[in-house]
């Protein structure tokens, strides 16, 4: 896979995504004055080890099958839209965070927070 795509075509992929703290959300919604916050709060997912089976490869090694997947499911439109229909790179690109997600969960307490937010328009 790597080498296989123009570098100026991979430089110019943007993947929008970005993870606001919970006083960063509060801030810009009181900056813009047009909602009041109902909730705000955080969720924080462990992710164990064993979550981290696909529900096919159950073995004694984790494979990051789900967080992959999960990764798979905002990804791949935006990957295919900037790269063309090569269904063979989407799985090239999800193997590799497969691969990434069992590096670090095998080194580190995997942790994910999420801010979950309930807003009434003024």
């Amino acid at each position: 896979m790597l080498g296989s795509i123009e570098e100026e075509k991979v430089d110019s992929f943007n993947f929008p995504v970005y993870y606001p703290s919970p006083r960063e959300v509060m801030h810009m919604v009181e900056k813009e004055g047009s909602f009041t916050i109902n909730v705000l709060e955080t969720l924080e997912h462990h992710v164990d080890l064993d979550d981290a089976y696909g529900d096919e490869d159950c073995n004694s090694n984790p494979n990051g099958y789900n967080k992959a997947q999960c990764v798979r499911a905002f990804a791949e439109p935006l990957l295919l839209n900037h790269f063309g229909d090569d269904e063979l790179l989407v799985d090239n690109v999800i193997n590799k965070c497969r691969e990434i997600y069992v590096n670090c969960m095998t080194k580190e307490d995997a942790m994910f927070t999420s801010v979950v937010v309930s807003l009434t328009k003024k």
